[in-house]
């Protein structure tokens, strides 16, 4: 629903010692966008010792600055939401899935 929710589900998890496969992310997100919450699960990971979860941000958003900021805080894949976005997203996971 939004960024900080997003926060306290992780931050649940960590706790309960569950995972995630993987994290998908907007920046458009109340509250809290979407590359606040990826520096925030990369603190969380960091400070806890935990294994780093795979994000992937997936947003309408061409700003240079935001793709820079996601890999900056090690974003997994920028997607863009447009009309080839089912394509991307499938091209992006299988990368993700086949080189691990």
């Amino acid at each position: 629903k939004d960024g900080f929710e997003a926060i306290q589900i992780f931050s649940v998890y960590q706790e309960e010692d569950k995972d995630f496969n993987l994290i998908c992310l907007d920046i458009d997100m109340p509250y809290m966008n979407g590359l606040e919450v990826l520096t925030e699960i990369r603190k969380i990971e960091e400070t806890t010792g935990s294994r780093r979860h795979p994000v992937f941000i997936i947003t309408g958003s061409k700003s240079m600055d935001s793709v820079l900021v996601s890999f900056e805080n090690k974003a997994d894949a920028y997607i863009l939401k447009d009309p080839k976005l089912e394509e991307r997203l499938e091209t992006e996971l299988q990368k993700f899935v086949f080189n691990r």
